[in-house]
């Protein structure tokens, strides 16, 4: 039952994220994923296009820098056609990081020190999260296609393998900003996104599901400007309503005079297990 209260609560999160962004000037920040979805359409073009000319036949005369050139161009078009999700969490992580912050004083009134040193060990970490869950991702899809050498599967089972394993991990980087700020370590973060799986995949799922929206024209996609911001706003937000986060020993000068009315604030689920 819990479990169900959490992917609800992942849900929730999102429509109290779009009033929570649209009351104040985050709107603005939309600015930064629309530029980067210019800058990913034509680029993920012009490697495409670029392997398109290549003529393969002249491999027998390659040396290993072209061997090594080349499978690279590929790992990069499968990155930007297909991988984009984390791409976009990774080039965006020092705004995302810097949104998870605002969010959380909004909610609450936490204020954090702001020093490159602080700031940009938040940014690593989110990074280093996104290239994790993106090498776990790899390698469980290597696995399944591993598997389809040997038996057929229908197309439907790939695409459900991929968006279970996906969604799970895209909530986990959302949540995982507040987590740091709560001084988890990695694996505590882990331990505490595993306690809440439904509410992780409630955030992935959107997330996801943004990106299969038609694209506004141009070279715009839906996903890459919408899903980032309001996926890391949302994460906040649902680790608020879990665990409370005014009750975060590390923050410094809270006040509830400062705490955001639009969304209101819950007791943790379950204060003896989410209390690290």
């Amino acid at each position: 039952m819990k479990g169900i209260q959490h992917f609800g609560i992942g849900l929730q999160s999102y429509v109290a994220a779009v009033k929570l962004i649209f009351a104040t000037q985050m709107w603005l920040t939309f600015a930064f994923p629309i530029l980067l979805s210019i800058g990913l359409y034509y680029g993920g073009d012009m490697l495409t296009d670029n392997l398109k000319d290549y003529k393969f036949e002249q491999l027998d005369q390659a040396d290993g820098s072209d061997y090594l050139l080349l499978g690279i161009q590929f790992i990069l078009v499968y990155v930007t056609k297909f991988m984009n999700k984390y791409l976009v969490l990774l080039l965006l992580s020092p705004l995302l990081a810097w949104l998870s912050v605002h969010t959380e004083f909004l909610l609450t009134g936490n204020r954090y020190p702001f020093n490159w040193q602080y700031y940009g060990r938040d940014v690593v970490r989110a990074i280093m999260i996104s290239l994790r869950n993106m090498g776990i991702q790899l390698l469980w899809m290597a696995a399944f296609f591993a598997v389809t050498f040997f038996m057929a599967l229908p197309d439907w089972v790939g695409t459900v393998f991929y968006l279970v394993i996906a969604f799970y991990f895209y909530g986990f980087s959302f949540m995982d900003y507040a987590s740091e700020r709560r001084r988890l370590t990695l694996h505590e973060s882990v331990l505490f996104t595993r306690r809440h799986w439904l509410a992780a995949y409630a955030l992935g799922g959107v997330y996801g599901a943004l990106f299969f929206l038609p694209n506004f024209g141009f070279a715009l996609e839906p996903g890459v400007v919408l899903a980032p911001i309001l996926g890391v706003v949302a994460g906040t937000i649902t680790v608020h309503r879990i665990v409370d986060l005014r009750t975060n020993p590390h923050a410094i000068q809270p006040s509830a005079a400062a705490e955001n009315k639009m969304v209101q604030p819950q007791p943790p689920m379950d204060p003896q297990q989410d209390q690290e």
